[in-house]
């Protein structure tokens, strides 16, 4: 998808898929089991690989995991290339600075979302509230385990 983006809107979300190590991990066991279970590659690795992936880890053991296929992306880009791909879609309108207070329900189907400007109704309605979805999402009694922590 980030290729995607590029390719249609010159702004790179600078995706990058480099994997992540799990030092110290006190469950391993578990972890593996979940990751087979979702058909996702993690395995256990020894200091020797710890130690070529980040040479400043000293590991006094081989508790450690790698999940090769981990990547991340610049938030703010992403943001920015997903907004200059949809403003270039003429089926799409994009509200910005327009809150979301509550829903419009007809018949148990959401139709549409009451806001600040006003109401607004769709054929289908996406929750995109990132940790205050589940706040939002409790208008409708659906629970979402997310809640907003500060990163560091």
């Amino acid at each position: 998808m980030a290729l995607r983006l590029l390719e249609e809107t010159g702004i790179d979300p600078e995706y990058r898929q480099k994997g992540l190590l799990y030092l110290n991990v006190d469950d391993a066991d578990k972890a593996l089991q979940w990751a087979r279970q979702l058909g996702k590659p993690l395995e256990r690795v020894g200091a020797d690989f710890v130690h070529a992936k980040e040479p400043g880890v000293a590991m006094a053991d081989d508790s450690a995991l790698w999940m090769p296929t981990l990547g991340s992306v610049r938030n703010p880009r992403l943001a920015k290339a997903l907004k200059a791909r949809l403003a270039a879609m003429p089926q799409v309108t994009l509200k910005e600075q327009c809150e979301v207070s509550g829903f419009i329900q007809q018949s148990g189907q959401v139709k549409g979302v009451e806001t600040s400007q006003g109401p607004l109704t769709a054929e289908r309605i996406i929750v995109c509230g990132g940790a205050w979805a589940a706040q939002l999402l409790s208008l409708l009694n659906v629970q979402l385990p997310v809640r907003p922590v500060k990163g560091r």
